[in-house]
C-alpha cells in the first residue's frame, strides 16, 4: 500500500510513519519542519507547510504537494493526516485569536490534503483518508472550547464526505465504493506536544504513547472494513 504520512515530522505522525514503512507500506512523509528527526529514516520526507493553503503567497499548495508526492510514487492509496497542535488553554478573552489559529493548524492541512486528492481518489472508487481528531470532544471544557471547536469541524468535514462517498453500498463488487473517511479520536498521547500543553501531569505511563495510537492508526488503514463509523473512539487506557 503507498501511504502518505502528513505531520510526521515528531510524535503520533512520526510513529505512524515509521510503523507503516516496518510494516512493509511504501511511504512518504511530509512535515512542515523539524528537520532533524528526519534523520536515518528509509523512507522520503519532504518539507511542506499545509496550513498556507490559499493564503496569498501560496496559492498553489495542492499542485506542490502533487508534484513532490508524484515524483515519488504517483498517488497514494491512503492518506493519514497527522498535522494539528493544541494551541495551549485560553478564556473567553483569547477565544478569537485560539479558534483562528486551532482551525488554521486542525483543519486548513486536511483541507489542502482533500482538495490535492480526493479527486483522483474518486475517479478511481478506491482511497482511504484518516484524520487525527481528539478524545477531548468527549469532555467539554471553556479553557478547551477553541481547540474543541477545530477538531469538531474537522470531523464534521469528514462525516460529509463519508456521507457522500457511502463505502461499499454497491453489490456490484466491480462497481463497489472503497473511498473511506475517518476521524480516529486520539486520547490524550505521551508526545513533546502534550508534555509542553500538559506540564503539570507527573506519570506519563498512564496514557498511550506515539507508537501506541500509530497501530490504531495502522489498523484503521489495513483493515478499513472493520470500522464501519467514520468517528472512531480507540479504548481509553485506565487511568491507575
Amino acid at each position: 500500500m503507498k501511504i502518505l504520512v502528513a505531520g510526521c515530522g515528531k510524535g503520533i505522525g512520526k510513529a505512524t510513519a515509521d510503523l507503516a514503512y516496518n510494516r512493509g507500506h511504501e511511504v512518504i512523509g511530509i512535515t512542515r519542519g523539524y528537520l532533524d528527526s528526519k534523520k536515518q529514516r528509509e523512507y522520503k520526507t519532504h518539507c511542506l507547510d499545509l496550513s498556507v493553503y490559499q493564503e496569498p503567497q501560496c496559492p498553489d499548495l495542492s499542485e506542490e504537494i502533487k508534484q513532490v508526492v508524484r515524483n515519488e510514487f504517483s498517488n497514494p492509496d491512503t492518506v493519514i493526516n497527522c498535522t494539528g497542535t493544541h494551541i495551549g488553554f485560553s478564556d473567553v478573552k483569547d477565544w478569537g485569536y485560539s479558534v483562528v489559529n486551532s482551525f488554521t493548524e486542525n483543519v486548513v492541512p486536511a483541507i489542502a490534503l482533500y482538495e490535492t486528492f480526493l479527486p483522483e481518489i474518486r475517479k478511481k472508487k478506491q482511497g482511504h483518508f484518516i484524520h487525527i481528531s481528539s478524545a477531548a470532544l468527549d469532555f467539554p471544557s471553556e479553557n478547551e472550547a477553541a481547540y474543541q471547536s477545530s477538531k469538531a469541524a474537522l470531523e464534521s468535514l469528514i462525516l460529509g464526505l463519508h456521507e457522500t462517498d457511502k463505502p461499499g453500498i454497491d453489490k456490484d463488487e466491480s462497481n463497489k465504493n472503497r473511498i473511506y473517511h475517518h476521524a480516529v479520536r486520539v486520547s490524550l498521547t505521551d508526545t513533546p506536544l502534550a508534555r509542553r500543553v500538559c506540564p503539570d501531569v507527573e506519570d506519563w505511563n498512564q496514557f498511550y504513547t506515539a507508537e501506541e495510537t500509530a497501530k490504531v492508526l495502522i489498523d484503521i488503514a489495513e483493515n478499513p472494513e472493520k470500522y464501519q463509523k467514520p468517528i472512531v473512539t480507540p479504548l481509553y487506557r485506565p487511568i491507575r
